[in-house]
């Protein structure tokens, strides 16, 4: 796995900032995806995630264009791969794409970390990114552990359709 903070550190901010534009939309686009999946008590934490990425893109395209006067972005390709097509059938493909969503924003929250000590303009503003973007990975771990915790009482719910699973265990759909 790539150490994302080495990376980081041969990049310019312009290159870092792009990185960070681009994974905001992609991650906005994961949760949009997953709401899609879930049945509507998760959707909307789902839909709220991809909200609030969407808030975060918008941020540090701000930044980007006070410092480089353009939105036009690149994306360097030696970083993490951004979040991946979403395919969720069962219980088990959610807890995996709940498991690259948190590696996700576990990064995500290392770009911020990493953009709070470089840039010291808008340091606070970084710091608070980060905040969220741990909270974001710790909605996703009480999720992902919810569902864990469904398989683990019950076994043959690994296999189960997500329709399946909320009629079995909340009597809701």
């Amino acid at each position: 796995m790539i150490e994302i903070v080495e990376e980081l550190e041969k990049l310019s901010l312009k290159e870092i900032l792009g990185y960070a534009i681009e994974s905001e939309a992609a991650a906005r686009e994961y949760y949009t995806e997953l709401a899609k999946h879930a049945p509507e008590l998760v959707a909307t934490r789902f839909e709220n995630l991809a909200r609030e990425e969407e808030m975060h893109k918008k941020t540090v395209l701000n930044i980007y264009k006070k410092h480089f006067g353009e939105e036009s972005y690149t994306i360097p390709g030696n970083l993490p791969p951004l979040e991946s097509p979403v395919k969720i059938s069962t219980v088990t493909s959610l807890i995996r794409a709940l498991e690259t969503a948190m590696w996700n924003e576990y990064n995500a929250y290392r770009v911020y970390t990493y953009l709070a000590a470089l840039e010291k303009d808008h340091r606070d503003l970084f710091k608070y990114l980060a905040a969220m973007e741990k909270g974001h990975y710790d909605v996703l771990r009480m999720e992902k552990d919810t569902y864990e915790g469904h398989v683990i009482e019950k076994p043959q719910r690994k296999g189960m359709s997500l329709k399946d699973l909320w009629l079995d265990a909340y009597r809701i759909y």
